[in-house]
């Protein structure tokens, strides 16, 4: 008969030891990252039975910002105490939102928020995710502008008309406990964070309130995102020499109606001949989606790019004429400057020194307008 097993003292000692350090261990998790990732992400931490490592290390993400349009102004027809109130709604509303999705929350900046998805826990799909969080949260507003406009005059136009610029963009990043030794915050770093600022602050050039780049929609696809795209343009953000191809986040693929992929289409069809520099034909297309537009902004800053283009177009005409008929004149007596420089020049290929004449160019062959930051004026109602 087998004797039945008798831990020793030490033994249970020991053991009774590694499961309070084991407990001690889930228990920091969820005081470090409880309050702003969604329970069950923490709860796949917990099991994963190892902390994140901190003090910096990369990974791939999506980083997230978005932020009230106006909102400044907001300050100024609200009390404080109503300015609170309307914050919590809304700030717990898209957090629901954005946890729910399984992405993180960096911090609030005020009614800004700073969000990663992956990071904490590897998230292979974060680019779809975040996507479709983005088109939840869209949704989301529009319920709470309907139920801010239902309660009368709780709340001034100003809250009933809220929107919010989103920007994403996805790749490798530094995330981890960032900061001093006595305060720090666990956050994220990188040029593709400053990309995805970038597209939230962008947003309101091109008149759309959801702007991701092509690594995020690229990603998003592969992954079955839910979501439909509109490609708005190629464009060279300042500090960056790449170009950069950036979409609108339109919708969930359900909800999107028929009358909008018409738009899509038609929007499409004008960007193929802008990017020809058929300006008239880009014109006529864009004026023709304005008419299915949900978003009248952005087909109004198509048509006025093309009127921009077209004149820039004639300018460069006009220009190379002038220099031609300068530069005649100049070659009435080439030998004089040839000799001063001391070379031989062929009659035709004299162009004075002490004539700064300027080079137009429209290049518009990979899409990148070559003003794009001064079409903001024009295109502001």
């Amino acid at each position: 008969m087998e004797q039945p097993f008798i831990a020793k003292p030490w033994e249970l000692a020991d053991l009774l030891l590694k499961v309070r350090e084991e407990q001690a261990q889930r228990d920091r998790i969820r005081r470090m990252f409880g309050s702003y990732v969604s329970p069950e992400l923490v709860r796949r931490m917990v099991d994963a039975r190892a902390e994140p490592q901190l003090g910096g290390h990369e990974s791939e993400i999506t980083a997230f910002f978005s932020d009230i349009q106006g909102f400044s102004a907001f300050s100024e027809v609200l009390s404080p105490a109503d300015l609170v109130v309307l914050l919590n709604e809304y700030l717990g509303a898209m957090t629901d939102i954005l946890q729910e999705e399984g992405g993180a929350l960096d911090k609030y900046i005020g009614d800004a928020i700073v969000a990663m998805f992956g990071g904490l826990v590897p998230l292979p799909n974060h680019a779809a995710r975040a996507c479709e969080a983005v088109a939840k949260m869209q949704r989301r507003q529009a319920e709470l502008r309907a139920a801010w406009q239902a309660q009368g005059d709780r709340w001034p136009p100003l809250v009933k008309a809220m929107r919010t610029r989103i920007g994403l963009n996805s790749g490798q990043v530094v995330v981890g406990n960032m900061g001093s030794h006595h305060r720090f915050n666990y956050t994220m770093m990188g040029d593709v964070v400053n990309l995805a600022a970038r597209c939230e602050s962008g947003a309101k050039a091109f008149g759309v309130y959801s702007l991701a780049t092509e690594n995020t929609v690229r990603e998003a696809q592969a992954a079955g995102c839910a979501c439909v795209f509109r490609s708005l343009d190629r464009i060279v953000v300042k500090g960056r020499s790449v170009p950069v191809e950036i979409f609108e986040v339109v919708g969930l693929t359900g909800e999107v109606t028929a009358e909008t992929h018409a738009c899509l289409a038609k929007f499409a069809e004008g960007r193929a001949h802008y990017l020809k520099q058929a300006w008239g034909e880009a014109a006529a297309a864009f004026a023709e989606a304005a008419k299915l537009e949900p978003l009248q902004q952005i087909a109004r800053i198509r048509i006025i790019l093309c009127d921009i283009d077209a004149r820039l177009a004639r300018t460069r005409h006009i220009a190379r004429g002038l220099a031609d008929a300068i530069r005649e004149r100049f070659h009435l007596d080439p030998d004089v400057q040839a000799a001063r420089e001391g070379r031989d020049l062929p009659l035709g290929d004299y162009d004075p020194p002490h004539l700064n004449l300027p080079t137009l160019t429209v290049d518009t062959s990979d899409g990148c307008h070559p003003a794009f930051e001064s079409i903001v004026a024009f295109a502001s109602p």
